[in-house]
């Protein structure tokens, strides 16, 4: 049977993860949804179980293929992947890429203190771009400030995308870790000047 050049397209929402078989013309060749349970809400908090991403990822690929194999006239071969997430939602990894915390959501809004200390010392920088409470850099000050257990294990705080990214790929901590211009903005990011801010390191990121 001959081979069918294809690439595979991964979603992730809030309240599944979708995969999607395309071939080189456009034509879908299989897909599947698989949910996930809500975030768990608490005032303006807003978490959810990062292994359950993973989890969830897996098994619409695995039947996402199983779907595209079936009464093919060719083998669907896996080319190239991208992966699409939330944008600001984050979770906090040990040096094993395993989650040591909960994953904070891109709606979570209890950073909102923290976004002020980053706006702050952004400002004394001479810098003119806001945070906001949803942005992943507060999250992560708000980790560091409110939840040191958590701070004290955490190698990394990944983006959504990062850590199925980084799954998929067997990375480990730190020398394979990447994000990408898009989601890093919500980090503090600048794509203009291609750097980080540096009210990241004033404020205690590193």
């Amino acid at each position: 049977m001959p081979n069918l050049r294809c690439v595979l397209g991964i979603d992730i929402g809030t309240s599944g993860a979708r995969a999607l078989v395309v071939d080189s013309d456009g034509g879908v060749r299989g897909e599947a949804f698989v949910p996930l349970p809500a975030p768990r809400a608490s005032g303006t908090g807003r978490e959810q179980d990062a292994r359950l991403w993973w989890d969830a990822v897996v098994a619409a690929i695995r039947a996402a293929l199983g779907r595209a194999n079936d009464g093919a006239d060719a083998t669907p071969t896996i080319e190239a992947l991208a992966v699409d997430a939330t944008s600001g939602t984050i979770v906090p990894v040990d040096g094993a890429l395993a989650p040591v915390g909960p994953g904070l959501m891109y709606n979570d809004g209890r950073a909102t203190h923290e976004a002020s200390v980053l706006n702050t010392a952004a400002a004394g920088l001479g810098q003119g771009t806001p945070f906001n409470a949803s942005y992943a850099a507060a999250k992560i000050l708000w980790l560091q400030w409110s939840r040191e257990d958590v701070a004290a294990r955490a190698r990394r705080y990944l983006h959504q995308a990062d850590y199925v990214n980084a799954r998929l790929l067997d990375a480990r901590v730190p020398g394979d870790v990447a994000t990408d211009e898009s989601n890093a903005l919500k980090t503090g990011y600048d794509p203009a000047s291609r750097a980080w801010s540096p009210a990241l390191a004033a404020v205690g990121i590193a």
